[in-house]
């Protein structure tokens, strides 16, 4: 589906669609998403939907992040045991590069003003979660300290404030929050309760919260936490959702039960 950015005009643009993930390339007019072992795209409107990319062994697709300064690179996270690792590829399918292999990836960001990808892997060092960085360029690989970083945690980035956004645990035993903490690690902080996706997009935050068993929200919020409005109210369980930045005539697109995207202008589509 799609919508604008203030949650009207919703629109299916696909059906019978599953994704985990979820990444936009402006420059092209494209959208991409995991779906197990296959990588999909679609043009924005829904039209030439096709899988790039498919493993036949037991790797999956998870993460998923563009580069704004390359827009011709992919950056995908894998999972699945001791084949799973950290790629990029060219958005045509071509010029697969490993940048870090083994553990069980789950999301991405890109810090784009240090050119690094943040990552969060599900079981690594003693099935202990943990959140680490790497050059796009590949190795060296470096972990940071971050506080109750969960085992399928969401990654976002700020990089005009040098703030990572992830979902985690509250505690021993608690449920799910949105942190906020500096790219370091440092400065921790709860802002949100429990989120299924988040997206940075400009001075705002957007969360997917589960409303009930049945309905998957989508919210956004200042980057601190406060003044959380409602944007879309959903029909069902919303996976994943992303942004999309200028130049496209679109801001947002949704996936799930629903999608949604943001006419800077009257859309081409």
């Amino acid at each position: 589906y799609r919508a604008n950015l203030d949650g009207t005009d919703v629109d299916e643009i696909l059906s019978n669609v599953n994704g985990t993930h979820m990444a936009v390339d402006p420059h092209n007019e494209r959208v991409y998403w995991s779906n197990g072992q296959h990588l999909r795209r679609s043009e924005f409107d829904g039209s030439n939907a096709n899988s790039l990319l498919h493993f036949s062994d037991a790797r999956s697709f998870h993460g998923l992040a563009f580069d704004p300064a390359d827009p011709g690179a992919l950056y995908y996270a894998l999972a699945s045991g001791t084949i799973g690792g950290v790629a990029q590829i060219n958005t045509d399918g071509t010029g697969y590069r490993v940048l870090a292999g083994g553990g069980k990836w789950f999301d991405i960001a890109l810090d784009s003003d240090d050119s690094l990808l943040l990552l969060s892997t599900r079981f690594v060092s003693g099935n202990n979660p943990r959140m680490f960085r790497l050059p796009t360029s590949g190795f060296p690989l470096s972990s940071n300290s971050f506080p109750n970083f969960g085992s399928h945690s969401r990654v976002a980035v700020h990089s005009q404030s040098d703030s990572l956004f992830w979902t985690g645990p509250s505690g021993p035993g608690g449920g799910d929050s949105v942190w906020r903490s500096n790219l370091d690690g440092s400065s921790a902080e709860i802002i949100l309760g429990r989120a299924e996706d988040i997206q940075v997009f400009g001075d705002k935050l957007y969360y997917a919260q589960l409303a009930n068993p049945n309905r998957v929200d989508l919210w956004r919020a200042n980057l601190d936490g406060s003044s959380p409005e409602l944007v879309v109210v959903g029909s069902g369980n919303m996976t994943t959702f992303a942004i999309i930045p200028e130049p496209s005539t679109l801001a947002m697109l949704v996936f799930g039960a629903f999608l949604a995207a943001h006419k800077k202008r009257p859309a081409m589509v």
